[in-house]
This record gives structure tokens, sequence and C-alpha cells, in this order.
């Protein structure tokens, strides 16, 4: 289950990856919390899977 996946600890600062996240939670009708500053994803097969903060 967890063999191929990826856990990666991601500053708010990361701007790249912030807009991958707000993507993500968009698709999924759901928004960026704006009181997070670290959040942590999981990535599988280079597609981001979940992520929380």
């Amino acid at each position: 289950m967890f063999g191929n996946d990826i856990f990666t600890r991601v500053k708010r600062s990361e701007n790249k990856k912030m807009a991958e996240i707000a993507q993500f939670l968009h698709e999924n009708d759901l928004s960026v919390d704006t009181t997070v500053e670290v959040f942590i994803t999981v990535t599988r097969d280079e597609k981001l899977i979940a992520c929380g903060g």
C-alpha cells in the first residue's frame, strides 16, 4: 500500500508545490487554509493523492 507512496513536507513559501496543493484541493471542492504554514503531501507515481496541514 505505501510502497510507492512518497510523503513530503511542503512549506507555504514553496510556490510551485503550493500551486499543486491548491489545484488538488480545488478539484476536491476544498481550499487552502490560510493559517497552515506546513503541509504534508502524499504522491504516488508522481501524482498528488493526499495532503494535510
